[in-house]
């Protein structure tokens, strides 16, 4: 039974291995598995090197490993099950077409079985070979990565959290130890494993569990990165959110204000409480020395408007820590690099703002015109008529017409007026004249549809001699219009007029 004695992955002291190298393993579908050195260990069980080929020793380059725990251990068997339900090849693959996503850290168990050791029977599961842990990275760049490196790693594990919680389950247990990077040419750039306390936050109807407090997953996870809803015993999918924002603070260098108290979960719960009700505080308490990044404030007041049953908005999310990355003047090209970073050039700089603005909904500003440039249109009155300018006209004239009227026009001199218009119908006539006739425009057979036209001709002609004034010996040409005649014929009423004035004077004189 001293196998199942809980043991702290924290501590320096190396347990030997429970299971010494080449021993043959044998899964449910009686494949055999050699197993190698050990690379890791968990709370109950270790990670081994291992191979499908058992005639070969098993060597540091090899492509698998098994994760192997006692029977009586519960985490693994819970992973297991995680695995056989949510995390199959083909639901990885339609999920990241649907999404048009490249690459997901979403492992993936090739196989699993029973094995016994010395009387003690052994549970093992045979997962992909990944790096170096999250952890171990910060630890040997000083527990401080780059911006660009820590916002990249959030944007990594959020598409994971959104596949599993697409599936109806939340992590629970958020932290450096449980991100791996990926090894091999088609492996993504980060995985989250150990999903031994996986649990599931739907029924069966689809329908979100109540936010019901259990006090035997109280304290469930890592007490410093557990969120406090995991504090209480539930498990929501905001829960993982938070853990993964207390993991970003301590990627940036930064220090949890509850790190000295880790040993009393009652206090460190209460501080929890304290600093998400004031995060701007907390991030300054967190972040003493230098600013806080000012995302990771928009992140964090993102979790405290979340209900236990609200749906993540995974997209804001992401494109929150990709701002960010801009903000610090990087590219976000999602390559996860430690080292060397891609700086943002200058065709690229002008979409920081723009994207900012979008994300937390500024209005824009109003457009000004610069002298020189093309004025905006100006208010017209169509109704007043107006001189077209051209090239021709000087500058200096004025474009505006007179108003019209007719009686300006008819006194300048309506003798020339009808002596143009006389000359113009003479003119046409003498074309007219000189024309040939064709038989079609004889009249003297006219059809009965050429007869009612020509009445209606006499009967307008007619009409319009009846309106011209009787008495006046030349009579007004065609072309004139009636208030022209009108004009015309009260000019010669007028010098009627003067004309008899003059004779009585004369008469008077003599």
């Amino acid at each position: 039974m001293a196998l199942q004695k809980k043991r702290n992955p924290s501590t320096n002291d190396r347990v030997p291995d429970l299971i010494k190298q080449g021993e043959i393993l044998c899964d449910v579908t009686k494949k055999k598995w050699r197993l190698g050195k050990s690379i890791g260990m968990g709370a109950f069980g270790d990670i081994y090197l291992a191979s499908d080929d058992i005639s070969r020793h098993v060597g540091p380059d090899s492509r698998y490993v098994i994760k192997m725990e006692p029977h009586s251990s519960g985490p693994l068997f819970v992973e297991m099950n995680f695995y056989l339900r949510a995390a199959q090849e083909a639901r990885i693959a339609e999920w990241k077409s649907r999404r048009r996503v490249t690459s997901l850290g979403m492992p993936q168990m090739y196989s699993f079985g029973s094995h016994v050791h010395r009387g003690t029977r052994m549970r093992f599961i045979v997962l992909s070979r990944y790096g170096e842990s999250i952890e171990k990275m910060l630890i040997k760049h000083s527990y401080k990565f780059h911006v660009k490196t820590a916002f990249t790693l959030a944007f990594h594990i959020l598409n994971v959290l959104e596949y599993v919680h697409n599936e109806g389950y939340v992590h629970s247990d958020i932290k450096g130890h449980n991100m791996v990077l990926g090894l091999q040419r088609d492996h993504a750039p980060v995985y989250l494993v150990d999903f031994g306390l996986a649990t599931r936050y739907r029924n069966k109807d689809g329908t979100h569990k109540e936010a019901s407090p259990d006090g035997r997953k109280a304290e469930a996870g890592t007490t410093m990165f557990s969120s406090r809803d995991a504090h209480k015993g539930v498990m929501t999918r905001r829960s993982d959110l938070e853990s993964l924002g207390y993991n970003i603070i301590t990627w940036l260098g930064g220090r949890l204000p509850w790190e000295d108290c880790l040993s009393n979960p009652e206090q460190v719960a209460e501080r929890k409480e304290q600093a998400m009700s004031n995060i701007r505080v907390f991030l300054n308490e967190s972040f003493s020395t230098r600013p806080a990044p000012s995302v990771l404030g928009e992140y964090f007041t993102y979790i405290t408007t979340m209900d236990f049953d609200t749906d993540p908005e995974y997209t804001y999310l992401k494109r929150i820590f990709c701002i960010g990355i801009r903000e610090a003047g990087f590219l976000d090209d999602c390559i996860l690099s430690f080292d060397n970073h891609s700086k943002l050039s200058k065709n690229t700089a002008y979409k920081r703002k723009a994207e900012r603005e979008n994300l937390i909904g500024q209005k824009k500003k109003k457009r000004t015109f610069i002298s020189g440039a093309r004025n905006p249109c100006s208010i017209h009155n169509f109704n007043v008529s107006a001189v077209r300018k051209t090239r021709n006209l000087d500058r200096g004239s004025n474009l505006r017409s007179k108003k019209f009227n007719w009686a300006t026009i008819l006194a300048m001199n309506p003798d020339k007026i009808i002596k143009k218009e006389r000359i113009k119908n003479d003119l046409h006539l003498s074309t007219t004249k000189s024309l040939p006739i064709s038989k079609s425009d004889d009249l003297s057979n006219p059809t009965p549809a050429m007869i009612k036209v020509m009445e209606r001709s006499k009967r307008r002609s007619s009409e319009q001699s009846s309106k011209r004034f009787r008495g006046d010996s030349n009579s007004t040409p065609s072309g004139l219009t009636p208030a022209m005649e009108e004009v015309l014929a009260s000019r010669m009423l007028y010098t009627r007029v003067l004309r008899s004035s003059s004779r009585r004077q004369k008469q008077y004189c003599k």
